[in-house]
């Protein structure tokens, strides 16, 4: 399948005002060799943008523990309030 402007992440980045974006995360596993290439090439664009981009680049591959490792930190790092938490 080819990726259509529509789904080019370095694309829609180009198009964004940086004003309208959300902090972002981007986390990947140092051993997947192709998409820590592709994950490098958004966190530049992002970096040239001036956006607030959290990077959490960690040895590992495309496997559960890593991210099980990862997801953790991604919760914690979720702008979440505690008046918004869910209660039980």
């Amino acid at each position: 399948d080819e990726i259509t402007p529509a789904d080019d992440l370095l694309a829609l980045l180009e198009a964004a005002d940086p004003a309208s974006l959300p902090r972002l995360y981007v986390g990947c596993g140092t051993e997947e060799e192709l998409l820590m290439v592709q994950n490098r090439q958004f966190l530049e664009a992002a970096e040239a943008k001036d956006l607030d981009v959290t990077v959490d680049f960690r040895a590992g591959a495309h496997e559960w523990r890593l991210w099980d490792a990862q997801i953790q930190d991604v919760i914690a790092w979720l702008p979440v309030r505690p008046s918004l938490a869910l209660t039980t």
